[in-house]
């Protein structure tokens, strides 16, 4: 984000090197400064009411974004050429609020939006739902909604053009189960949607084999559902059947554990990785427990699997993350292993991971000191990007193995200072490592903003330092919006350095 002197500047530059750049403009106080680059301003964001006049002044405004809560009231008019992303929320309680009317009308029956998040909130009616198709329409979130049903239907059918769906925490109030809306999302046969994540945690139970066509039909690439309860009419039904979508390239695997109609003990621990057929097609999973058993042992058929994320193993999990490693599977580059309940911490021997040659990314959660400090000296020679989280109350000894390592482009360290007595600043850290080390691009470390403090003298020593590293090319900030900051961005800024 560019700071009004930073942008003016910019403007400065691209004239004189005649670029080409659109604006997208957040802040709507004193809008004289925009005056230079006023016909470059593409998207406004950040509205909370509507104002023509003011909207039209930019003559080149194609979306504008308006986030509105329950204290906000307004009206919407058809301004041709531009439409809108709609952000909504309501009471964060049991009690959700009604949409209001204007809003509504403007989302259900006109095509003029582009982009919709509404959370907390209850639609029981349109005043005039008529047949105009929103082809505009492209993204859609809704989180913790009370919708009436045929609205719902009504939005789906026309809403053609849908890339992203996101459907969490829904609730229909006129009788419709969840089983017919997945089927309608199915009919609806979006040519364009690749985004799809359903949630879905009532009692009201949805059937298992509108799972399956869903799974079998939607062209969404990044699919992601979570159902509570599962209405099956037979263990066979669920064991028989099968999964056969080369569109899904992402995918979460669980254990479905909520069927309703069976208690076999040959499905009390299904996931759907079982009846996926063909499994060439992943590129992307994440799968929690001990489906890591059944990944290990079925890597190979997953030729086009580039990042595994690991979540929840219980049994043995270092046996089956090293198995997957060990295996060295040319095509698997990313490997992530998430921090989430975990009851035991895996631990991976720099002897395991030099055993694999293709990794390119690995991320761990809760490394000792001694971890990381081995992972940074073993110079792994195709890893280029660590995530590490650790604790420790001193730095010297890591601080020397970063500027040590010669192979790591990114790293990303997330500290959780132990003991009273801590004696570094991360600021010192950063400029220590960044005055030795030229390899890193991206460096990240993280902590309580107590160890985060900048002084004119960090400020000082940045601009030495990355006045002689020209490698560095993004370094992670903290939210701060102290002076400090604020100059130290200007620093980053002169320097061609992103946060």
């Amino acid at each position: 984000m560019f700071t009004q002197i930073s942008m003016l500047h910019w403007v400065d530059l691209a004239k004189r090197f005649n670029i080409h750049y659109r604006v997208r403009l957040t802040e709507h106080g004193d809008t004289d400064w925009v005056k230079p680059f006023i016909d470059k301003i593409y998207t406004l964001t950040s509205l909370n009411r509507f104002n023509r006049d003011y909207i039209t002044s930019f003559k080149n405004v194609k979306n504008v974004a308006f986030n509105f809560n329950i204290n906000e009231n307004s009206n919407f008019e058809l301004i041709d050429g531009i439409t809108y992303t709609i952000s909504y929320s309501g009471m964060l309680d049991s009690n959700y609020t009604d949409l209001p009317g204007y809003l509504g009308e403007t989302i259900f029956t006109k095509n003029i939006t582009k982009r919709l998040l509404l959370s907390s909130t209850v639609i029981r009616s349109i005043g005039n739902l008529n047949y105009i198709v929103n082809h505009n329409m492209k993204h859609a979130s809704l989180y913790s909604v009370e919708i009436d049903d045929s609205i719902f239907c009504h939005f789906i059918e026309k809403s053609p053009n849908l890339k992203s769906l996101e459907l969490h925490g829904i609730i229909l109030l006129n009788g419709y189960s969840f089983t017919t809306i997945i089927e309608k999302i199915v009919k609806a046969d979006f040519q364009h949607l690749n985004h799809l994540h359903l949630t879905y945690l009532h009692t009201q139970p949805v059937h298992f084999q509108s799972i399956i066509y869903l799974l079998n039909n939607t062209r969404a690439s990044d699919v992601n559902i979570e159902f509570k309860i599962i209405n099956i009419d037979s263990e066979e039904q669920v064991l028989k059947s099968e999964i056969s979508n080369p569109h899904i390239t992402q995918f979460t695997f669980y254990f479905l554990k909520g069927f309703q109609g069976s208690s076999s003990e040959n499905i009390k621990d299904f996931h759907f990785l079982q009846i996926w057929k063909d499994k060439s097609k992943l590129k992307n999973i994440t799968v929690n427990r001990d489906i890591v058993i059944y990944v290990s042992n079925h890597l190979e058929e997953m030729v086009s699997l580039h990042s595994l994320t690991i979540s929840e193993p219980y049994r043995s999990p270092n046996l089956y993350i090293n198995t997957i490693i060990k295996k060295n599977v040319p095509h698997l580059k990313s490997l992530y292993i998430s921090d989430f309940f975990f009851d035991i911490i895996p631990t991976i021997s720099n002897q395991v991971l030099l055993s694999n040659t293709h990794l390119k990314l690995l991320s761990l959660p809760h490394v000792t000191l001694d971890e990381c400090i081995g992972l940074l000296k073993c110079q792994h020679p195709t890893i280029t990007s660590l995530h590490c989280e650790i604790s420790m109350n001193d730095s010297s000894i890591l601080v020397k193995s970063i500027q040590e390592n010669r192979t790591l482009t990114s790293l990303r360290v997330l500290c959780t200072a132990t003991g009273m007595n801590i004696d570094f600043n991360r600021n010192d850290i950063i400029l220590n490592v960044l005055s030795t080390n030229r390899t890193l691009e991206n460096f990240s470390f993280v902590m309580n903003s107590r160890y985060s403090k900048i002084s004119q003298q960090h400020l000082d020593d940045f601009n030495k330092v990355l006045s002689q590293n020209s490698v560095i090319k993004r370094i992670n900030t903290p939210m701060d919006t102290s002076v400090e900051m604020e100059s130290l961005h200007k620093l980053f800024n002169k320097y061609s350095i992103s946060t």
